[in-house]
């Protein structure tokens, strides 16, 4: 019988967070910010954190989100009042949400600003690891190293004003192939494999995470601790914030084996 008033506060706060859940959602639906409006007006259409939210983390299938939110759990945050079979994927996307929006604030900068900072953060990290194209007037076509080619395609899009989530998710898949390759080689690379099969998001999550400098000195920035593809820092920094971006759309891309163009 002591169990009853603990088994009643318990299903209190499932329910209380399913609500506060749904009417933040809908609270967003029917107000944007004038931050988001002077974006929209002065840039083009920037997708907003709920967005991303929709077509990654609420999009997912059951296996995927098993296994993605078994990683947040061990890696970044759980949930007090609830035990983790009981976090859905609209429980777990609002806290993603508040996430971002504290991130924010901690920053002084609006959504948008934070998906340019994730996108500049690949492009860091990858760029100087692609062969340059051969320094000739008429440098034909074929002549391009075929890494090179997709890099110099895909960068296109850091550098547009319309960011919506296809062209985030192409971008994404692109630099995490050839960041794949880059680290495989442990050299400058020429060519990629550009398949989601080539996406293993155990062995890229690690590679994130890894602090050892490689022996080639030809890449000993890759993975070095202060230069490492998404920094360790806790809290709400810019690099914490796009190692979360970019783990939740990297599970989008594998569960939906998005392929692209």
């Amino acid at each position: 019988m002591w169990l009853t008033p603990f088994l009643h506060l318990r299903c209190k706060a499932i329910f209380f967070t399913s609500l506060m859940t749904v009417l933040s959602w809908y609270n967003y639906d029917i107000k944007l910010t004038s931050c988001y409006r002077k974006v929209y007006e002065k840039n083009g259409y920037i997708m907003d954190k709920k967005e991303l939210l929709k077509n990654t983390i609420l999009s997912l299938d059951n296996d995927s989100f098993f296994e993605l939110k078994t990683y947040f759990f061990k890696d970044f945050f759980g949930f007090y009042f609830l035990d983790d079979s009981e976090v859905t994927q609209g429980i777990f996307a609002e806290k993603l949400y508040d996430y971002f929006e504290k991130v924010e604030l901690n920053n002084n900068k609006d959504f948008p600003n934070l998906l340019q900072k994730y996108m500049q953060s690949l492009d860091d990290k990858v760029s100087k690891y692609i062969e340059k194209s051969p320094r000739k007037k008429n440098t034909e076509t074929k002549d391009i190293p075929r890494a090179r080619k997709y890099y110099n395609k895909i960068i296109e899009y850091k550098k547009q004003n319309d960011i919506d989530y296809n062209r985030l998710r192409d971008y994404s898949r692109i630099m995490f192939c050839l960041y794949v390759e880059i680290i495989n080689r442990n050299d400058i690379i020429t060519n990629f494999d550009y398949s989601v099969s080539s996406l293993k998001s155990s062995k890229l999550i690690q590679s994130m995470k890894k602090s050892e400098t490689p022996k080639n000195n030809v890449t000993k920035n890759i993975l070095e601790k202060k230069n490492v593809f998404f920094g360790q820092n806790r809290g709400f920094s810019y690099e914490m914030c796009n190692r979360i971006i970019a783990i939740i759309v990297l599970f989008e891309i594998i569960s939906h084996n998005v392929d692209g163009e």
